[in-house]
């Protein structure tokens, strides 16, 4: 049985794809979150949804950008969403509330985890592709083929 040699590649410390979507949504996060609140957008009836499906798409991306930070990925989000509540004291007409920042934080968190999972099911995937002509060399080895039930 031959096998080919395939090197096994370290991980990037950054992807930059990830990383643009990241300030992608930093940014309209911020303004939504600091401008007046009669430009603030609406995408649901329900601001709670909106902040967490926000701070979601922030934190996949993130974590995406960021694949081997994952503790501190999840620290600097949350530092984020703090200085945003902190900044909406600066604003006229805006206020801040510890429940908006809580869920922004675990919308934030929840992001990075399933940032985390897409990392952890790519690996499987690729793994298992990189097995594939070993467990087909097994069958042939047994008699059978490949493609059949036993």
């Amino acid at each position: 049985m031959i096998t080919r040699f395939v090197p096994e590649r370290r991980r990037k410390l950054l992807s930059v794809q990830w990383l643009l979507l990241a300030a992608a949504a930093l940014a309209v996060i911020a303004f939504a979150t600091l401008c007046p609140i009669q430009e603030r957008p609406r995408l649901f009836a329900n601001p709670d949804l909106e902040r967490f499906a926000a701070f979601v798409t922030l934190g996949f991306a993130a974590k995406l950008a960021f694949p081997r930070r994952h503790v501190w990925t999840i620290l600097g989000l949350v530092l984020f969403v703090a200085g945003l509540e902190a900044a909406q004291h600066l604003v006229p007409g805006r206020h801040a509330h510890l429940h908006d920042a809580v869920v922004k934080g675990i919308g934030a968190a929840m992001g990075v985890q399933l940032g985390l999972a897409g990392l952890v099911a790519r690996r499987a995937a690729a793994w298992r592709f990189r097995r594939a002509p070993e467990v087909a060399g097994d069958y042939g080895r047994m008699g059978l083929d490949a493609g059949e039930p036993n």
